[in-house]
């Protein structure tokens, strides 16, 4: 069998093992890229081997496969190597340095656990203090607010169990107290928010933002509420460029051909489509609102882009923005 399927089968048996509902066919063709006959080879393949550990079990139409065996986590095959290490300590720094403290202390937590786990030679190998020391991190320059853990904690309770919660929110010399149905959390580049509806009064219904670190205090509440199958956090943060929730319309950047390679590498928007042009420039095209949060972000490429579409782009957008001269972009 050639190196690289020995290398997919050796990853499906790990993927098996680790999910708890199982694979189905179309989730291992997906992963691997192949077709349903090769994804039917590589079960069979698992099965094979393992036998008795392999299970098979059906819900409706579909059938799930997982692994029981432990024999993967004692086996030389599947070692850690030093960059899947060294992603650990990265991933804590930014954790810590966006301000999500107790994302990082969980994940900090569960790395110090897989190190227990580690073969004594493995641990012999890799110099972990090395690593950490090595993977360093760019701070963005620009504030970062600060939120008291214990709301959060308590915000985070009441989603996961389905309860209202009351808020008091800055505002005024008191504050505003609010009854809010939780939806889930955004963290934004410069703010990290609560994304809640009322609970009552002629603002229930759409989903507000909330900013953490104007939360100065959270109660969880007895009432409850039901969870909303056709709201997705995901697919609502989508309609926007950041968190300023307008129309989405359709968007279209050009970048010069200076900066193109510098753009071509940037995620703007989950739904964009690149397209390189001719001369070099570079096509951003997406569906989003948030105009403000747009022309902030393209502030700083300065003279290297041009807004092509909505043509009224720097209509009615405040200072320092506003429209900008007619020209061309560099090229």
């Amino acid at each position: 069998m050639p190196y690289g399927k020995i290398q997919d089968i050796l990853k499906l048996a790990e993927m098996m093992q680790g999910t708890a509902a199982g694979l189905t066919l179309d989730d291992i063709g997906r992963e691997f890229g192949v077709n349903r006959r090769t994804a039917e080879r590589m079960r069979d393949a698992i099965r094979d081997h393992f036998g008795g550990d392999f299970e098979e079990t059906r819900d409706g139409q579909q059938k799930y496969f997982k692994l029981h065996s432990r024999r993967l986590d004692d086996a030389t095959l599947a070692a850690f190597t030093e960059a899947e290490l060294a992603a650990f300590p990265t991933a804590i720094k930014t954790l810590r340095r966006n301000h999500l403290s107790a994302q990082g202390e969980a994940l900090e937590r569960a790395f110090i656990r897989l190190q227990s786990l580690l073969k004594p030679k493995l641990k012999q190998a890799i110099d972990l203090e090395d690593l950490m020391k090595s993977e360093g991190l760019a701070l963005r320059p620009g504030p970062k607010l600060t939120y008291d853990e214990k709301i959060v904690r308590v915000l985070r309770q009441a989603l996961r169990s389905f309860h209202q919660v009351r808020l008091t929110y800055a505002g005024g010399r008191k504050g505003r107290d609010f009854t809010l149905i939780p939806l889930g959390f955004l963290y934004g580049e410069r703010q990290h928010y609560l994304v809640a509806r009322h609970a009552d009064g002629y603002m229930a219904g759409q989903p507000r933002y909330f900013i953490l670190s104007r939360i100065k205090a959270a109660e969880e509440l007895e009432a409850q509420f039901e969870e909303d199958p056709g709201f997705n956090l995901a697919e609502y943060a989508a309609r926007s460029f950041g968190v300023y929730q307008e129309e989405p319309v359709a968007v279209e950047w050009l970048f010069s051909s200076e900066a193109a390679d510098e753009a071509e590498h940037y995620v703007f928007h989950p739904s964009q489509t690149l397209t390189r042009n001719q001369d070099g420039s570079l096509t951003v095209r997406f569906m989003a609102g948030g105009r403000l949060e747009m022309a902030w972000h393209l502030y700083t490429w300065g003279d290297k882009v041009k807004v092509v579409k909505p043509a009224d782009f720097w209509e009615n957008l405040p200072e320092p923005f506003g429209k900008p001269k007619a020209g061309k972009v560099k090229k």
